[in-house]
Order: structure tokens, then C-alpha cells, then sequence
């Protein structure tokens, strides 16, 4: 019986498969924290806006706040789900969605301590958040996948696999 021949050791592997499950989870984890905010933003722009509106607006924001500080927390001590250090005349594997998700939170907490909102302006602002969240979140899908199959042919080979 032939080795599949294996790019890397397998506690490598389970490292980069939890790394890429653990921010699967955590981007998941803000979409479904900021669908309250998305909800009530979009409310506010059907409406005339009231002050308790805007305070309620205000509180929606905050679970995002704290589900985008752990992506941050998570990607500064994840070993693998880093995008590959750009050289010279090379493309980067993927965009640095945890860099573009981070700074359309600044930008998003900018425009909210303004005295007067443009809630148009707002809700293009929290659609590319979403939309930057759910290109990450693909990605992370897409790698989780990858190390699937990466992992699979390993089954057979170690002890107690099913080959």
C-alpha cells in the first residue's frame, strides 16, 4: 500500500482547520450580531428619525462593536488565517478582510457620533460592512473546505482511519 504523500504534519493541519472553524464562527457570530442593527438602521430610514431612535440605533451598534473587537483579538493571535505578507510584485492570496472590516467599523462609529445623520450614507456604509463580513465569511468557508479535502486522504493513513 502507497503513502499519500502528506504537504504538511498533521497537527499542522488540525491547527489550520481550527483556526479557519474558530473564524468561520466568529464572522458568523457578527453578521448575526449586527442583524438588529442592519433592521433598525433600515427603520430609521423609512421614518422620520426621533432621538429615542437613534439612542435605540445606538445601543443596536454595540454587539457589533464587540463581536468586531474579538475578530480582532482572534486574528491577532491566529497563526493561519493571516493573509500571506505581501511581497514585492506579488498578489496576496486574499484581501485583508480583517484590515476592511476594522476600518468600516471606524468609519460606521465616526458617522453614528455625528450631530446629524445622513442615514443614506449610513445604510451604504453598513451594506459594505455586511458585504466585507460575508466575503470573509466565504473565504473562511472556502478554506474549511480546502483543509477538509487536504485532511481526508489522512484518514486512511493513520491509526485507526477508516482505510
Amino acid at each position: 500500500m502507497s503513502a499519500t504523500k502528506v504537504s504538511q504534519p498533521v497537527p499542522p493541519l488540525q491547527a489550520q482547520l481550527g483556526a479557519w472553524t474558530e473564524l468561520h464562527h466568529v464572522l458568523h457570530e457578527i453578521l448575526t450580531a449586527c442583524a438588529p442593527f442592519y433592521a433598525s438602521l433600515r427603520a430609521l430610514g423609512q421614518a422620520e428619525a426621533a432621538s429615542s431612535d437613534e439612542r435605540a440605533l445606538l445601543q443596536a451598534w454595540r454587539p457589533c462593536q464587540a463581536k468586531v473587537d474579538r475578530l480582532a483579538d482572534f486574528e491577532s493571535s491566529a497563526e493561519y488565517v493571516r493573509p500571506v505578507p505581501r511581497q514585492e510584485g506579488t498578489i496576496p492570496p486574499w484581501p485583508d478582510w480583517g484590515a476592511r472590516i476594522a476600518a468600516l467599523r471606524r468609519e460606521m462609529e465616526e458617522r453614528l457620533r455625528e450631530e446629524a445623520w445622513n442615514t443614506a450614507g449610513l445604510i451604504d456604509l453598513a451594506d459594505e460592512f455586511q458585504h466585507a463580513c460575508a466575503c470573509y465569511l466565504t473565504l473562511a468557508g472556502r478554506e474549511l473546505r480546502r483543509m477538509v479535502e487536504e485532511m481526508q486522504p489522512l484518514d486512511t493513513h493513520l491509526p485507526g482511519g477508516g482505510g
